[in-house]
């Protein structure tokens, strides 16, 4: 009797846009694990990473009313540099922003410690790698946001937030050769589920040792059905959110027309009673006329 299984065919690799594929994948306790992760920062972040260590990945509430933040993923960079990623498949309320401004700022806020010198304040991150599009009006598929004055002069840069929108490296790729690390880590993300993209995959893994090793650990977590049956879950969760979502948004869309319409029957009732009044004035004075005609 065949096994029943949540893997569409022997060979199918998970979604590492999920969010426990890609946790799975950056916080394995193994060589290859802490490669992938070094690697994948220092193309994001821009910046040489010279150890790497995994920290607690979720912070205390300071008080009964405080949200409580669980990280994706924690860690610390070369000892003083706390990172906070996040995968995000849905801009739920277009409010992503907020929740990741939050983010950085309980991050910095847990990162200085009692009696430290306001000078020793050391650089956070916040990195948000998303699956939709947050800033249409950019073409960058990664974006740093820091605090600035209106005119670009920048404050003490303690706090970054860091956006990678995965859809903006959607398309071809001539040669990968050409592609900046951040840029194959992307295609990475984008297509490493992808059957119909294994050549490309496949061609960017042996660019990259630390994708490479990504690569190795979502093919060995792949063999586990649990993992299928988790992402099908995830799935199945986001397509209900993303169909509420739609259909909210049909409904606002059929009030505001609704609306609309209302508005202009009012607008031409108005228009139609000012007729009617200047008419019945018009026919006041008229007549008015006429009486003193015959006088």
């Amino acid at each position: 009797m065949k096994k029943q299984t949540f893997r569409p065919s022997p060979d199918a690799l998970l979604n590492p846009r999920y969010d426990a594929n890609f946790k799975a994948i950056f916080t394995e306790d193994s060589d290859e694990g802490r490669l992938a992760l070094k690697s994948f920062l220092q193309a994001i972040l821009n910046t040489e990473v010279s150890d790497i260590q995994l920290i607690q990945n979720e912070l205390p509430i300071e008080a009964e009313y405080d949200k409580q933040s669980v990280f994706d993923i924690s860690c610390m960079l070369d000892g003083n540099r706390p990172v906070n990623i996040e995968i995000q498949g849905l801009n739920i309320d277009n409010a992503y922003d907020r929740r990741a401004e939050y983010q950085a700022a309980h991050l910095l806020n847990h990162s200085v410690k009692r009696g430290m010198n306001w000078r020793d304040m050391p650089e956070v991150y916040q990195v948000s790698v998303l699956n939709f599009i947050y800033d249409r009006d950019s073409d960058n598929g990664v974006s740093v946001y820091t605090m600035r004055t209106e005119d670009g002069r920048t404050l003490s840069r303690r706090m970054a937030i860091v956006f990678v929108e995965l859809p903006k490296y959607k398309g071809s790729v001539e040669r990968v050769e050409n592609l900046t690390a951040a840029e194959k880590w992307c295609k990475f993300l984008l297509y490493a589920d992808d059957s119909a993209r294994r050549s490309l995959v496949s061609e960017i893994c042996k660019s990259d040792g630390g994708i490479m090793a990504a690569s190795g650990i979502l093919t060995k977590i792949s063999q586990d059905d649990i993992n299928w049956s988790r992402q099908t879950s995830i799935d199945l969760w986001e397509r209900d959110q993303l169909s509420t979502k739609n259909y909210i948004e049909e409904l606002t869309q059929k009030l505001a027309e609704k609306t609309a319409e209302s508005q202009a029957a009012l607008a031409e009732k108005d228009a139609l009673l000012r007729e009617i009044e200047l008419l019945r004035a018009e026919l006041a004075n008229k007549k008015q006329r006429e009486n003193y005609n015959v006088r």
